[in-house]
């Protein structure tokens, strides 16, 4: 069955509306990132000393810090880590959800917890594949590097327009680059869940579905991130005067939560029944379904 993309966010958005439930992967997910920094936080604190606090000047407290900046970037690596295994993990939860939304009508967090558990390590792979491939892009800025010299100050540097101009050219071609990466990997995670492939598969099979669905991938992306976009313009619209030289925002918190349990969850129904309506999984029995 073909369905036109403006079917797909129709029916989409009628099916996100019968399971709000959606949105709990990503509620957890800000609870794990919480219960992180909170740790995080707790950490560091325990690996500065106190004494820290009596010295007077930054170079000082630098010198002081050295034979700890190992502890503490050994906790940040170690919180990065935690954090995309909890983001893979709940991705691969919340499109399992998806998928069971569109196939029985209800999604249920059995679907997420079994999701979850099933593809969290391949998607873990798969952010990681995607990241390296994103930061090959630096390769633009291979020619401001070569022809910067240790001896350039930074103010040479800002007045000679050659550097200058080969910064700006990298910039924006890298820019480029990682956007054209973003569509064409854009469909990697949904591969992955929906197809049970591994990391290096689903990257095949999103540059395979890229190629004959150029025009849906770009328009939903670009519907997504202009509605991220609006909300965030809206959220940042208006402020309020509660006292002298004291202003209140109060509509980034309102906005952030619409991100959150609406506009997540809405996407990934989206770019879940894109992939299944045009690779025709939509109506096929799978063995996928989850166990309580």
């Amino acid at each position: 069955m073909y369905e036109d993309l403006g079917k797909v966010i129709g029916d989409g958005f009628g099916i996100w509306k019968k399971n709000l439930n959606l949105a709990l992967p990503f509620i957890l997910y800000v609870v794990v990132i919480a219960m992180a920094v909170v740790s995080l936080a707790g950490l560091i604190v325990g690996l500065i000393p106190p004494e820290i606090a009596q010295l007077k000047t930054s170079e000082e407290q630098v010198a002081w810090m050295q034979p700890y900046l190992g502890g503490i970037l050994g906790a940040l690596m170690v919180f990065m880590v935690v954090l995309s295994l909890a983001s893979s993990y709940f991705t691969a939860g919340a499109i399992s959800m998806a998928i069971q939304a569109m196939k029985e009508g209800r999604s249920t967090l059995a679907s997420m917890w079994s999701g979850g558990r099933r593809n969290f390590l391949p998607m873990f792979l798969l952010i990681i594949i995607s990241l390296l491939i994103t930061l090959a892009g630096f390769v633009f800025f291979l020619p401001a590097v070569l022809s910067w010299s240790p001896s350039m100050s930074p103010e040479a540097a800002a007045q000679n327009h050659t550097f200058v101009g080969m910064i700006v050219a990298g910039a924006a071609l890298f820019v480029i680059y990682a956007l054209v990466v973003t569509l064409i990997l854009a469909a990697a995670p949904y591969a992955l869940v929906v197809d049970g492939l591994g990391a290096v598969e689903s990257i095949k099979a999103s540059i395979n579905f890229f190629n004959y669905n150029k025009f849906d991938v770009m328009v939903l992306w670009l519907v997504v991130e202009a509605i991220s976009a609006g909300l965030g313009m809206l959220g940042s619209s208006a402020s309020f005067t509660v006292a002298q030289n004291v202003q209140v925002q109060p509509f980034p918190l309102v906005t952030g939560l619409i991100s959150l349990l609406a506009l997540a969850p809405l996407s990934i129904v989206w770019w879940t029944r894109l992939y299944m309506v045009r690779t025709g999984r939509l109506h096929e029995v799978e063995s996928w379904t989850p166990t309580a």
